[in-house]
């Protein structure tokens, strides 16, 4: 069974500028789950800026994370800038998070698809050698987005 924890960030600005409205995240959001029958666990509003991980709300979730007091299996953001804005810091999050079993994805990005084969558990038969081009990819991807995304 998913379970999908909601995360959802704008700044201010943002919000003003491009229209990107916490409720347009997450009613898309909410329409992914149910479409593909995720339950969801908690909703996460952030209105903060995505350069670092110090995040109020953020914060709190990773605390919780770190003693377990979460069920949920999943993360969802609309798009990877809705989660990071550093590739360098989000590789680390990513990290973490797939650590405590909770897989990070975008709903609406490609990137997505390539986090389950770019993290792979140790004691698959991949080599090191091809889990290391496969987070190259993914991080090369990520960076991509983020660009197109500032465009």
């Amino acid at each position: 069974m998913l379970i999908a924890d909601l995360y959802i960030r704008v700044s201010t600005d943002e919000q003003a500028d491009k229209g990107y409205s916490q409720r347009d995240q997450h009613e898309r959001l909410e329409r992914y789950c149910n479409q593909n029958q995720i339950t969801i666990g908690q909703v996460i509003f952030e209105d903060h800026s995505a350069k670092n991980f110090n995040r109020p709300e953020w914060t709190k979730y990773i605390n919780h994370i770190k003693k377990r007091s979460l069920k949920s299996n999943l993360v969802l953001f609309t798009k990877w800038d809705r989660f990071s804005r550093n590739a360098g810091d989000a590789y680390q999050m990513i990290k973490l998070l797939l650590g405590n079993n909770i897989s990070p994805q975008a709903i609406e990005q490609l990137l997505s698809l390539f986090l389950s084969w770019a993290f792979l558990p140790q004691e698959t038969t991949y080599t090191n050698a091809t889990r290391h081009c496969m987070k190259l990819f993914v991080f090369i991807i990520e960076f991509l987005l983020l660009k197109l995304d500032e465009k």
